[in-house]
């Protein structure tokens, strides 16, 4: 099996599969980069002109800023309902900090790293596993090499696990690699700190008001870990979601095309699921996990990490049954 699952990495590595994402993720962490910067320093250019200051030396000042900023958003009588309600919770989270006196502004290659991440996780994160797994299985059928692979003495069923652990194994390793990526392009604009920062999380919404009975201050490195923990997670569950496709397909191009517009379908459906509360049980609208760590308002009432997280198992284990059922029972050498 070691050696199964061996030719299957060399495979991906070959195709130089990993080495296109590692160039596609270091592109857009330096344009990420590059655009928070520019962020930064307008909405500090903006303070320093409104305050009359030259330079801003107390944190305290710019949270405040924020926070009168919010206030002034929130009077609009034209913003909808979800987005008050989620600058209503932001708000609150940021008047926490700055109550227990917590720094939330902390700049450092590792508040980037984080922040990419959390960003990544819903689109970015599953197009790249996308990109590395895709021909797992229908590379086999569109390279006509699947009947060569079958003539071999190994059962199916053990050829189908190698990929799957094939595919664990890369998964991990982009997981890996983005930390590493991320933390050394933005230390060239951040800096190198921020990675002992204490950093909020334990947040919830009850009843649209912010809960902080939970809240607990932990080290960035940690959160970090805690955020890259669970885009590993929707990361297989996305691989093992593009394995199905492309058994039943047998079609790189076909396999990417059904689970991308799976994937941005899936960011529409989050603007329904109030509506329609059947799209909670669908695993789209729980990629982003990494919203409970920060206490970000969830559209549905009830719904925690434990719920979504459960969801994305099931979904995977319906994924893995399906996917060696239909590789057991295909006539692939006709």
């Amino acid at each position: 099996m070691l050696k199964l699952v061996e030719n299957e990495v060399l495979k991906i590595i070959y195709k130089r599969k990993l080495l296109i994402t590692l160039i596609i993720t270091a592109f857009f962490v330096g344009l990420f980069a590059y655009g928070e910067h520019e962020r930064a320093e307008k909405v500090a250019e903006r303070l320093k002109e409104r305050l009359g200051i030259e330079e801003i030396t107390d944190w305290r000042t710019y949270v405040e800023f924020q926070l009168n900023d919010m206030n002034r958003r929130l009077d609009n009588p034209y913003i909808t309902n979800e987005r008050r309600a989620r600058l209503q919770v932001q708000k609150e989270q940021l008047q926490y900090h700055l109550d227990q006196d917590i720094n939330p502004t902390v700049v450092g290659s590792a508040t980037f790293t984080r922040l990419f991440m959390e960003q990544s996780i819903i689109l970015f994160l599953p197009l790249l596993v996308l990109i590395l797994v895709s021909d797992l299985i229908s590379g086999e059928y569109s390279g006509r090499t699947i009947k060569l692979l079958l003539t071999k003495p190994i059962p199916r069923w053990r050829i189908l696990l190698s990929k799957i652990f094939a595919m664990i194994v890369m998964v991990t390793a982009l997981i890996f690699l983005i930390v590493i990526i991320s933390a050394i392009l933005s230390s060239f604009v951040f800096g190198y700190g921020g990675w002992n920062a204490p950093v909020t999380t334990g947040f919830a919404v009850v009843d649209g008001m912010l809960d902080v009975s939970q809240v607990i201050n932990v080290p960035q490195w940690q959160y970090i870990m805690m955020v890259y923990g669970l885009a590993w997670l929707v990361g297989i569950c996305i691989g093992f979601m593009t394995i199905m496709v492309g058994i039943f397909v047998k079609n790189t191009g076909i396999t990417i095309g059904i689970v991308m517009s799976t994937l941005i379908a899936g960011s529409f459906l989050t603007m329904y699921i109030e509506d329609w509360p059947f799209i909670q049980y669908f695993f789209i609208v729980h990629l982003n996990l990494t919203s409970y760590l920060s206490g970000g308002f969830q559209p549905v009432e009830g719904i925690s990490l434990l719920y979504s997280v459960s969801n994305l198992l099931i979904w995977t284990a319906i994924s893995i049954v399906i996917s060696f059922i239909t590789f057991q029972r295909q006539d692939v050498l006709s």
